[in-house]
């Protein structure tokens, strides 16, 4: 089945409605001029029967047609007339002819009951009015007035003739603004349909990894342009997905390489001759140390990917940062204490905040996991969170060797590394920062590293604080 184009639907939604529109107009104006001429047409044949009355009398005895008294007025009472005739109160016709047709009185003396009507006779068809109509007696001894009846016909045939011209008339109009409506439906179809075309043309130029073409756009605020614009937010999303997945390949496999090279070459020595128990040991030992780092690795891009399209999934909830922040510290206390390096929790109080616990736990422990492994032994990692105006600041000191000026811009940046060479040596996949901003941002605030007073480095991460109004209504119990 042909499908209906937009075109066609828009110019049947034009011509049909404006046929039958035009249909009807015609009917009801053909029906109204038709009653209203009818209409007129019985007054005249009133006037005319009023006319012939007069002209009866009645002298001693004698009924009279006092035509030739008023030749003129008789003339113009019959002119056009198809048959006109008085009948006595005995039923006598008293006077009678057929001007126009051959309409005989005599035909319509049984027909004579009043009112209007339109009858077939020889053919025509006639408009008949007939009724009683009062005659006035003088020089009787009885002067009541008589009552006769008269009839009048006029041939409709000029009255239809009119009607036909008018319907013919209402119908080339009719088909003649069809016609302009057809027109401008094309016009109007044809500039739409040229729009969509234009937008489908660019849609398909569409490429990926190509940033898509604008599309093109009337200007005037319509539903093209707000197709327009719903087509380029919808690509650039696409676009930016494409974008997403390529870095996440890329990354992938240029940080995959190193670690499974290091597998492979282990394992390829292990097996190339026969070896000792402890040798297997160590070979197995640095397998697992790189799958772990692969698996960082992979775990740190997947979250970054996930962040960056807005899809961490559910488990928003009114939080405590500073809770969060010492169940990190009590998780990490082993491990700072295994590389000599004390864990110090400074709470300034209740830090609250809108978010997600799990991953700002991972904030936690990706800024513990990045401190600890830069902090000399002896020295000390502060974890500090405090209130400021509308932000809760959570800020992870170290006293390392701290971070050179020019890098401090860049070490949010995935895989940056300061001194690449003791990063991979210490585990470092390089994504820890990078995931820290990324769920910083998604909660709605910033990440910042800077150089602590007395050596080091402080990285400060600040998120909005939840308002008081809502800290009530957490607090305050139902009821």
């Amino acid at each position: 089945m042909t499908p209906v184009t937009i075109r066609r639907r828009i110019l049947l939604a034009i011509v049909v409605p404006a046929i039958a529109l035009l249909a009807a107009f015609s009917v009801l104006v053909y029906l109204r001029v038709s009653d209203h001429r009818l209409a007129d047409l019985d007054r005249e044949l009133r006037v005319r029967a009023v006319g012939f009355a007069g002209l009866v009398e009645r002298d001693g005895g004698r009924w009279l047609f006092e035509d030739d008294a008023a030749p003129l007025a008789s003339r113009r009472l019959m002119e056009g007339l198809a048959g006109w005739t008085v009948v006595l109160p005995d039923g006598r016709t008293l006077v009678g002819e057929g001007v126009a047709t051959p309409w005989r009185p005599e035909d319509a003396a049984p027909n004579l009951s009043p009112g209007v009507r339109t009858v077939e006779a020889y053919g025509h068809r006639l408009r008949v009015w007939t009724g009683p109509l009062t005659v006035p007696v003088e020089n009787e001894p009885d002067d009541t007035p008589v009552v006769v009846t008269v009839g009048v016909a006029k041939d409709l045939a000029t009255l239809t003739t009119e009607l036909h011209l008018l319907l013919a008339t209402l119908g080339v109009v009719g088909v003649a603004l069809a016609l302009v409506g057809a027109a401008v439906g094309v016009v109007l179809s044809g500039r739409i349909v040229a729009a969509l075309d234009d937008i489908a043309g660019r849609a398909e130029a569409v490429r990926p990894g190509s940033p898509p073409p604008p599309m093109p756009r009337n200007g005037t605020g319509d539903e093209v342009d707000r197709l327009a614009d719903t087509l380029d937010a919808a690509f650039a999303r696409a676009h930016q997905a494409w974008e997403r997945q390529a870095r996440f390949t890329g990354d992938a496999s240029h940080e995959l390489r190193t670690p499974l090279s290091v597998i492979r070459a282990a394992v390829e020595v292990a097996l190339r001759r026969e070896r000792t128990v402890d040798h297997y040991r160590d070979a197995l030992g640095i397998v697992a140390e790189s799958a772990a780092r692969m698996q960082d690795t992979v775990e740190g891009l997947l979250l970054l990917a996930r962040a960056e399209a807005g899809a961490l999934g559910d488990g928003w909830s009114p939080l405590d940062l500073d809770v969060v922040a010492a169940d990190a510290c009590t998780g990490w206390a082993a491990r700072a204490e295994a590389r000599g390096v004390a864990l110090q929790v400074d709470d300034d109080g209740p830090a609250p905040v809108d978010g997600h616990p799990a991953l700002l736990r991972v904030v936690v422990d990706n800024l513990l996991s990045n401190a600890l492994r830069h902090a000399p032994v002896g020295s000390t990692v502060t974890v500090r969170t405090t209130c400021i105006d509308d932000a809760v600041v959570l800020a992870v000191r170290d006293g390392g060797p701290g971070i050179p000026t020019h890098a401090l811009d860049r070490v949010f940046d995935r895989f940056y590394r300061v001194d690449d060479a003791r990063s991979r040596e210490s585990g470092g996949a390089g994504l820890g920062l990078a995931v820290v901003q990324a769920i910083a941002t998604v909660h709605g605030g910033t990440a910042a590293a800077a150089g602590a007073p007395g050596g080091g480095t402080e990285v400060r991460i600040v998120l909005p604080r939840r308002s008081a109004s809502a800290q009530v209504g957490l607090d305050t119990p139902e009821g």
